[in-house]
């Protein structure tokens, strides 16, 4: 299985397993930060107030399956998942990825939606 590698900004380094096994991460404290960066597109930060500057907020859901770093502390998401995943825009179901396919349908509601491999859909 080919699993797409997230550039990922942690503001400290996370213990276990899953914090490890991420392939692209830069740990940074989140004051350097002054703007969104376009390499970056996950950002994980703990008991931290996050500036909405830094933020991509939408104001409506997604139309594309979202695509998700796996949470640090996942406990019932298979291992073989891999560090991302797909959230249904219909649904919410959660889903692994596989190849790099432009759509894919859901198994819970069976709609099928494009992937939102690129930056500018990733709304989840």
């Amino acid at each position: 299985m080919l699993a797409a590698v997230v550039k990922i900004l942690a503001t400290r380094r996370y213990p276990g397993p899953a914090f490890d096994q991420l392939e692209d991460v830069e740990v940074a404290p989140l004051s350097s930060l002054e703007s969104p960066r376009d390499d970056v597109e996950g950002l994980i930060v703990a008991n931290e107030p996050v500036p909405l500057e830094l933020l991509q907020v939408v104001p409506a859901r997604p139309q594309v399956w979202s695509v998700v770093p796996r949470p640090l502390d996942a406990v019932d998401m298979p291992l073989s998942w891999g560090n991302i995943y797909a959230v249904c825009p219909n649904c919410c179901a959660r889903a692994p990825l596989g190849q790099r396919v432009p759509s894919m349908p859901c198994t819970r509601c069976g709609g099928e939606f494009e992937i939102a491999w690129s930056l500018d859909h990733y709304l989840a």
